[in-house]
């Protein structure tokens, strides 16, 4: 999974890995990548690394809305059982301050308090950041 861009990318980027349902087929897996490279592409992001393991990044900075944003997209697809998200960084690798204690954030599809938290985001009522588990103390 690989996109290119001929102008430089932003200062920002964050790590994503997948887990996929045991068992699905090749053809669902390249399906899912395909709808993953597509959605990315419609919202700015440009994506390197392998299906299941990639980072992304994007010709702007970078937010934790971005990062919710891919996660919710991530957690709609039949395939998707959990989601990791690394912490935001600078182009010198260093995290930024959105990063909270946890170096990675992590969202199992089946969770009935992601998709609380979930709800709440699409109503408006809790940000991006106050979304992200990088500021909480264990896993959504």
């Amino acid at each position: 999974m690989k996109q290119e861009s001929t102008s430089s990318l932003a200062a920002r980027s964050f790590a994503v890995q997948v887990f996929i349902r045991r068992g699905a087929p090749l053809s669902d897996t390249l399906r899912f990548e395909q709808r993953v490279l597509e959605w990315c592409a419609d919202h700015g992001y440009l994506l390197e690394g392998a299906q299941t393991s990639f980072s992304v990044t994007a010709e702007r900075e970078l937010c934790a809305l971005d990062q919710v944003d891919l996660l919710l997209a991530l957690l709609d697809e039949p395939l998707v059982r959990l989601a990791r998200l690394g912490p935001i960084k600078s182009d010198s690798g260093d995290p930024t301050d959105e990063m909270g204690p946890r170096p990675w954030a992590e969202a199992d599809a089946s969770d009935p308090l992601v998709a609380a938290a979930r709800e709440l985001y699409e109503a408006g009522r809790l940000g991006g950041v106050g979304f992200s588990p990088m500021r909480a103390a264990t896993r959504w």
